[in-house]
């Protein structure tokens, strides 16, 4: 029997990302972060890099 628990507790989690390469027109893209034993357990959000608003 698999047990569930499901709670509305709100996680936040912080990452770095690091650019190699000049980009122009930076558009924002979708993130998923998820269980890694339960993928069906998961989380999208919409990221936006902090420099995105200027010109390269």
């Amino acid at each position: 029997m698999k047990r569930l628990l499901v709670s509305n507790v709100t996680q936040s989690f912080s990452f770095t990302v690091e650019q190699d390469f000049p980009v122009q027109s930076l558009k924002p893209a979708l993130v998923k972060v998820y269980d890694y034993y339960e993928t069906d357990e998961f989380a999208i959000a919409e990221y936006s890099a902090p420099c995105s608003k200027g010109s390269v």
